[in-house]
């Protein structure tokens, strides 16, 4: 099993048991975009990880996962593990 789907399995076990936070940039995203927290456990709960990537600030490993708000609409999440699952950004394609 790959790094990032090891990885998106503890996230969304992580989401389910709501042991996650969302950064001041998340939130201000979601309301630009019309996104509410259910989009948002619903992009990680059914989505793919698509890339893996290095915070630029701290170098920690950040996941982005594609899939879709609960009306529809394709959408990325970015998240890592800091003990909880951290949602650094949400954003509409």
């Amino acid at each position: 099993m790959s790094l990032a789907r090891r990885e998106l399995i503890s996230i969304r076990r992580m989401m389910r048991e709501g042991h996650y936070v969302l950064t001041h940039h998340a939130l201000d995203e979601m309301i630009a975009d019309d996104l509410h927290v259910q989009d948002i456990e619903h992009i990680v709960l059914t989505g793919s990880v698509i890339r893996v990537e290095a915070d630029r600030d701290s170098g920690e490993r950040k996941f982005v996962i594609l899939g879709n708000s609960r009306d529809g609409f394709e959408a990325e999440v970015a998240a890592k593990i800091k003990g909880l699952v951290v949602i650094i950004t949400v954003y509409l394609l």
